[in-house]
């Protein structure tokens, strides 16, 4: 529940707002949101009486919020939003499969850390992985398995972006490039679509979670 925000994290939140009163002396915020939210803050903090804090809560300027959302520092708004429960998605790095093609079957590694590019979209090998023939012994959980595939050999092995963002998200059957590969690795094909790049989000799209958690009302 809001009442029971620990005090010791609200007191934080006002030296917070103190903090961006003194840096942004020059900007007007004497009736934007964060007066709202600090005589919010300041409620919870110095009352138990339910109807103050109902009052202090019922006063804060959302819409005003919204509109000033990517004004403001983002601490601000995580603070503001963390007595919701509500934490700034961070974004994620897409992951896909890659299929290497060799022009002879004869035992490869490709180590933990290997690059590739397409473009300004840079990948990242996160294990290493040992290319070979069947007929070599015991296969090793982190062996791929080397397939005739016409006059050339394939094996497929899992990458993953290197930065957050949708950007990863590649098309299957593309042809990307291997950075510093070994003599016998020909072309790099992306073996599925890449899935899972998203971008961390903004300012406004916190507050429109924010508004929802307060209000119930969805806004696009």
């Amino acid at each position: 529940m809001l009442e029971d925000l620990p005090r010791k994290q609200v007191l934080q939140n006002l030296e917070l707002y103190k903090q961006f009163v003194r840096e942004s002396s020059n900007i007007e915020v004497e009736h934007g949101p964060f007066h709202d939210i600090v005589l919010y803050y300041s409620a919870l903090f110095t009352t138990d009486n339910q109807q103050q804090i109902a009052t202090a809560l019922s006063s804060l300027n959302l819409k005003q919020l919204l509109q000033d959302a990517e004004s403001l520092p983002a601490v601000h708004i995580d603070n503001l939003a963390a007595n919701w429960l509500i934490t700034r998605q961070q974004g994620g790095k897409a992951t896909g499969v890659i299929t290497l093609w060799l022009s002879r079957p004869v035992i490869t590694s490709i180590h933990k850390g290997t690059e590739l590019k397409l473009g300004n979209v840079y990948l990242r090998v996160n294990d290493t992985y040992v290319l070979r023939t069947p007929e070599g012994g015991s296969l090793l959980l982190n062996d791929r398995v080397l397939r005739p595939q016409g006059t050339m050999y394939v094996a497929t092995i899992p990458v993953q972006a290197k930065e957050i963002g949708e950007r990863g998200n590649l098309r299957k059957g593309l042809e990307i490039q291997l950075l510093n590969p070994p003599v016998t690795i020909k072309k790099v094909i992306t073996a599925s679509d890449f899935t899972g790049g998203s971008e961390p989000e903004t300012n406004t799209q916190v507050v429109k979670r924010l508004i929802a958690a307060r209000t119930g009302l969805m806004i696009s």
